[in-house]
């Protein structure tokens, strides 16, 4: 069940009003749920699933390691991400997340590359291939759209790689 765009306007008083808010916040986190489950149920098997599940994990892990200024530290989790989700792809090419998800490793091997001008291209060239792969099997994607979006400016010049003072990472 989808939760409605807005909130109650009403407050938590006595009587039904605080029920609404309430039935309104549980349809909003089994909204999350519901897309979760969602995507679940689109995984031929339970394997795939895992797969993509430990690579999302990796993906997090190395976001946290580039954030803290360690990319270098980062480019091992990237490459085990990848290797989980070339394995999910291979059990279902149709499912569009592991495509998404093969484009977001490829964004941030750009975020971790992007000292060397040559390198951050290929990253997001690499990401173009994924975008379009996932565009292919579903061009409702809204994953695949904000990956579209997010690979087309690139990393370079938008401040997601943290700077320190004297401007060196």
């Amino acid at each position: 069940r989808e939760p409605s765009a807005a909130p109650p306007t009403k407050g938590l008083g006595a009587g039904g009003e605080g029920r609404e808010r309430v039935a309104w916040l549980r349809g909003y986190e089994g909204g999350r749920d519901g897309q979760l489950k969602e995507a679940r149920l689109r995984a031929s098997n339970p394997q795939e699933w895992i797969a993509v599940q430990r690579a999302e994990k990796l993906i997090k892990d190395a976001d946290s390691l580039i954030v803290a200024r360690q990319p270098q530290l980062a480019n091992p989790l990237l490459a085990d991400a990848e290797h989980e989700l070339v394995r999910a792809t291979t059990l279902d090419a149709r499912w569009v997340q592991p495509w998404i998800s093969r484009g977001s490793v490829s964004y941030m091997r750009a975020r971790v590359m992007s000292d060397s001008a040559a390198g951050g291209d290929a990253a997001l060239d690499g990401g173009q291939v994924f975008v379009e792969g996932a565009l292919d099997i579903d061009p409702h994607s809204d994953g695949g759209a904000a990956l579209a979006g997010r690979v087309a400016c690139g990393p370079g010049g938008h401040g997601t790689m943290p700077e320190g003072t004297d401007g060196a990472w």
